[in-house]
């Protein structure tokens, strides 16, 4: 367990917008959010990636990159360093259309994903947030 325990320390991929991270403290308050550019992790490939995810403390990924779970290796990289995955479905639209769903999508769901972390501390998990649903993928 992290200095952090009990509460959900979210990385946010370099696919979605780094300032994502400030904007999710303020009305998030009980988990801490970085950012790929706060933490100097720009370029890092995913298999490399988790690992040192977790040895920094962080417990999910918040992302856009649903290969992530469809490649193999990369699904079993998640598991092995016990991140949690919280999958955006792709949005579309650039500007604010694009930050109006992504950051939509995310305040809808983060309440209920905090709210699970303590209950699943033990076991990796992964969810799928749509414009209406989070669903917990098998």
């Amino acid at each position: 367990m992290t200095a952090n325990a009990g509460r959900p320390k979210f990385f946010i991929d370099e696919n979605l917008p780094a300032d994502y991270a400030e904007l999710l403290r303020r009305p998030f308050k009980s988990a801490l959010y970085k950012s790929y550019l706060e933490k100097s992790l720009r370029g890092t490939q995913d298999v490399t990636l988790f690992p040192e995810l977790r040895q920094r403390g962080f417990t999910a990924i918040l992302t856009q990159d649903r290969r992530q779970l469809f490649y193999e290796e990369e699904r079993d990289g998640l598991r092995a360093a016990g991140l949690h995955w919280v999958g955006l479905v792709e949005v579309k639209g650039r500007g604010l259309r694009f930050h109006s769903q992504a950051l939509g999508m995310l305040a809808a769901a983060l309440p209920d994903l905090i709210a699970q972390h303590d209950r699943s501390l033990t076991r990796s998990t992964s969810h799928l947030i749509t414009p209406n649903r989070c669903y917990r993928c098998k």
